[in-house]
């Protein structure tokens, strides 16, 4: 450089040239034939001398940009990063240089086998597919991607299923299908297809969210599974003791390369993602028209979908503390409680101004839809628990937050217009310190049941006692008094019945505890109530009763002397049967029938498909009888064989008679009788043999 004019730079490829005399060979080697092969290109020779020093370098990662750094000859002239990005893609695919956690580097002999071993593993398209879904499991693990605040009023949780498969886990309240196009020319194409089936009503309350896979997109799936299937061979050859002194340091350097992969492969995805198009109702949404990150994106998709999936929300949505409603269930008076039972926009006007006295506004918009709600419920027969309502206003359409429920529920109950059933009482008055448990938590809540409170018209005397007819078959007055007595001396009958059902059931450990436990609460409720309480619980539970009062009967039927014969049977097949069956490697069919007992019987439904079960214990009954015979059969050959090698000993007839008797009395009792195994049986009743 002594005579170049002044600008010019000391560059790496010059430091090589002056001292590659020092340089180990098989550096040098692959430096000239970098050379041979690219003898238009100096860029690639220079970039591979570049790494090849930088490697003597310690705490300088071998990156792009800092080689194109130390290549810059002189003053003024453009960057070389692009010729050097060229040149390390073009050195990566011959495999001249590889990834590693310092940077790029030259491969050694080694490394080039190891890496020729790597490439011959090529991923299937359900392999593909597999690790496409672990890195969209990690984009949508993330809160940026699997929540979404709406207006400051509601957080809600994304729930994302690609092609069928749930990607997250827990409540879904923004349902979100994401569909794969194969490649940018069948995007438009996939497109069309999710927007039909984003018409159709089955999925009329989906978001649909296409993307297409890039070349770049699979090559980084394909070399991510090769990684990992380095890496678990050799894992399994260490384990073994089978690696050779070269393969750890290689192996080290794979792990790191499957978690830069990883994050490659994630990052593609993302921009695919972003990249995507999706469809709501026939109507769609370009992800560069919504934002410019995927979180950005997604915020504008949900932001036009999310008012048309839940048009009610602004209804019910509120800040909220969530101790609502037992301050409206206690306070005095009305006029000292949270601005959410107010005015809008901060109230729901659920508590209004009458005069010089606040009152309860049955009226307003939430209580009407609440209370509407459960009037219907109840004119078709059905019990409306807690757990019904966040059912029906937490999910689609509402989206109401569980205390906003029980917010409304107790002014509703303080309002006089329903009632309240929790652990077998009925609560009417808001001042009953009682009342407030069913509001005091999301299990207690859950667990009471609501009903409309009135006085008993006509219309429900008449449906209360149709009810009764079609209980009993007994016809009733329609008069107060004579169905409440009909309804309660029901009751009383139906619970003198039960005792005994359920010291039954507990007493064979049958798991029915829940149901009987369910109906004798019922009865009980039936029996302590007042005769207006019976006359509403019958008309407006009904068929809920009925149905519970079908099962008890049933489980009743299931613990008579039949049934609990019919019990016993099941469980010899399945605990003492079966597993003789298995240890005699017998399986398919027997194997399916087993499990079908055991299941029945674990989850206490043995009784309700008695014919499909018999079925089942009568193959495996069979199959051991079959079993047994034959064993028992080769049992009394081997007995009557043991008597002739006896008898046929030179010195027998040495023995004397009585003694011979006495000697052969143990084999004539195993070999001298027929088999006789009982009906229910599982040993012979006359040797008893296993």
């Amino acid at each position: 450089l002594a005579d170049a004019l002044i600008g010019q730079l000391v560059t790496l490829d010059r430091i090589y040239d002056l001292i590659e005399a020092s340089l180990p060979s098989e550096k040098r080697k692959d430096i000239g034939d970098i050379a041979a092969r690219w003898p238009d290109d100096p860029w690639l020779a220079r970039t591979a001398k570049a790494i090849a020093l930088l490697e003597y370098v310690r705490d300088l990662p071998r990156s792009e940009a800092n080689v194109a750094g130390l290549l810059y000859r002189r003053l003024g002239d453009d960057s070389p990063l692009p010729h050097v990005e060229r040149a390390v893609s073009l050195l990566q695919d011959a495999q001249f240089i590889r990834q590693t956690e310092s940077g790029w580097k030259l491969q050694t002999a080694q490394e080039k086998s190891w890496t020729a071993e790597r490439n011959a593993f090529n991923p299937t398209p359900r392999e593909r597919n597999e690790l496409l879904e672990e890195g969209l499991r990690s984009i949508f693990a993330e809160p940026a991607q699997n929540r979404y605040h709406y207006r400051s009023l509601r957080n809600f949780r994304v729930g994302v299923n690609w092609d069928g498969r749930a990607i997250t886990s827990g409540d879904t309240q923004v349902p979100l299908s994401l569909r794969t196009a194969d490649g940018p020319e069948v995007f438009d194409a996939a497109c069309e297809r999710a927007r039909e089936e984003s018409r159709t009503k089955a999925h009329v309350d989906e978001l649909f969210w296409v993307m297409s896979l890039t070349d770049d997109l699979v090559e980084a799936a394909a070399e991510l599974y090769r990684s990992k299937s380095m890496v678990g061979k050799y894992v399994q050859l260490s384990s073994q003791g089978k690696m050779t002194q070269y393969d750890p340091t290689s192996l080290e350097a794979e792990k790191v390369e499957v978690q830069r992969l990883n994050e490659r492969l994630r990052a593609l995805l993302m921009t695919a993602l972003a990249k995507g198009r999706g469809f709501f109702r026939g109507v769609a949404k370009d992800g560069s028209a919504l934002g410019k990150t995927l979180s950005e994106i997604l915020k504008g998709f949900f932001d036009y979908a999310v008012p048309d999936l839940y048009p009610k929300l602004e209804m019910g949505v509120r800040p909220l503390k969530g101790s609502e409603a037992e301050e409206i269930l206690k306070a005095a008076n009305l006029n000292g409680l949270p601005k959410v039972f107010y005015a809008p926009p901060d109230g729901l006007d659920l508590v209004v101004r009458e005069g010089s006295k606040y009152v309860v506004n049955l009226a307003a918009p939430i209580a009407k839809e609440v209370a509407d709600y459960l009037a219907q419920e109840h004119s078709y027969g059905n019990k409306v628990t807690g757990r019904s309502l966040e059912g029906r206003f937490g999910g689609i359409g509402y989206g109401w937050e569980a205390e906003m429920l029980w917010l409304v529920a107790a002014t509703l109950l303080r309002g006089g217009a329903i009632e309240v059933t929790y652990q077998g009482r009925r609560y009417r008055n808001h001042l009953d310190p009682q009342a407030r448990i069913p509001f005091s938590g999301a299990n207690a809540f859950r667990s009471a049941s609501f009903a409309p409170r009135k006085a008993p018209d006509l219309p429900t005397l008449v449906k209360a006692a149709r009810r009764f007819e079609d209980l009993t078959g007994d016809e009733v007055d329609v008069e107060e008094s004579a169905i409440a007595q009909a309804f309660q001396k029901l009751a009383r009958q139906e619970l003198e019945a039960l005792l005994p059902v359920e010291a039954t059931a507990g007493a064979h450990r049958i798991p029915v505890g829940a149901v009987l436990g369910e109906y004798h609460t019922t009865l009980e409720t039936v029996l302590n109530s007042a005769s207006d309480d019976c006359v509403n619980m019958l008309a407006g539970e009904g068929e809920s009763f009925r149905e519970l009062r079908k099962r008890a009967a049933a489980i009743a039927k299931a613990t008579n002397e039949k049934g609990l014969s019919h019990l016993r049977r099941l469980r010899v097949a399945a605990q003492q049967i079966w597993p003789q069956l298995q240890a005699e490697a017998e399986d398919g069919a027997l194997a399916e029938a087993a499990a079908l007992i055991r299941k029945r019987l674990d989850d206490g439904t043995y009784f309700e498909s008695p014919k499909e079960l018999d079925d089942a214990a009568y193959s495996l009954e069979t199959a051991y009888r079959e079993l047994y015979a034959e064993r028992h059969g080769q049992r009394t050959e081997f007995y009557l064989q043991a008597l002739d090698d006896v008898k046929a000993q030179p010195n027998w007839v040495l023995v004397p008679e009585a003694a011979q008797t006495a000697l052969l009395k143990p084999l004539n009792d195993r070999a001298g009788h027929e088999l006789d195994l009982p009906k229910e049986g599982l040993t012979c009743a006359v040797c008893g043999a296993s």
